[in-house]
């Protein structure tokens, strides 16, 4: 890809190098934010790797997903429905 070398530079520049500006729609859900840039997902979950073929960004909601991990929502939902079964 035009001599660039991925792994040294970083994901936002990486991005912006091949035309992909937009950092505040998610290429998921197509979700989008007014107030801050969305973070870039790894595909292959090496943070050194920076080639644009394998950054995708992700809205947090996608991005908690992608990684297995709750909204806050979820988790404050399953709080309270523990501490119901439990008390």
């Amino acid at each position: 890809m035009g001599g660039h070398h991925w792994r040294t530079i970083n994901a936002r520049t990486a991005l912006f190098a091949v035309g992909r500006t937009d950092l505040f729609t998610c290429e998921r859900c197509g979700g989008w934010s007014l107030k801050r840039a969305f973070p870039i997902h790894h595909k292959d979950y090496n943070g050194d790797n920076n080639s644009p073929d394998n950054l995708e960004i992700l809205c947090r909601g996608c991005h908690n997903k992608v990684h297995g991990r709750q909204s806050r929502a979820e988790a404050i939902a399953l709080k309270a429905k523990l501490i119901e079964i439990i008390t």
